[in-house]
């Protein structure tokens, strides 16, 4: 599908990263998969932004992070051209995996993983681009209860 405003010299643009795994045998725990987690109010393109403790591991694992960057056309919509002109826009962002680890691996380990037995969705809005640099993140967990607030690197291309 086209995206809109697609002849501008910066368009609006699907960003995709799917990340999966899967080990067999004698896995020693250091090389477990992982699906990364934010980092104290900081986050990154393909990582968990509700998910603040440690990355889900397991001996296979599954994750789809996407973003929409909208650049400056909801803003243009609506007539707010003071925003337009800063070069703020809107990122419509989600995250959806999980990791799975056999009963029996789980009961030999001599230590809890962090991990858990269903799929972890979540979902949310960015204001990109402030003071030049930075995006404000709002995002929600889809399967639990949890929002976060978080800063993060403004996508510029």
């Amino acid at each position: 599908m086209p995206p809109l405003r697609r002849r501008r010299f910066l368009p609006n643009v699907l960003d995709l990263r799917i990340v999966a795994g899967a080990a067999s045998g004698a896995l020693p725990p250091q090389r477990f998969g992982h699906i990364d987690a934010g980092l104290d109010g900081f986050n990154t393109f393909g990582a968990f932004r509700t998910l603040q403790e440690n990355p889900y591991e397991g001996e296979r694992y599954t994750a789809l992070f996407w973003e929409h960057n909208f650049r400056t056309l909801p803003f243009e919509w609506i007539g707010q051209e003071w925003l337009v002109k800063r070069g703020i826009g809107l990122i419509l962002h989600g995250g959806h995996g999980r990791t799975w680890i056999s009963d029996a691996r789980l009961a030999s380990l001599p230590y809890t993983p962090q991990y858990q037995d269903r799929f972890h969705h979540e979902i949310g809005i960015s204001i990109n681009a402030l003071l030049g640099i930075l995006r404000l993140d709002f995002t929600g967990r889809l399967d639990a209860p949890g929002f976060f607030v978080g800063l993060g690197i403004a996508r510029l291309f």
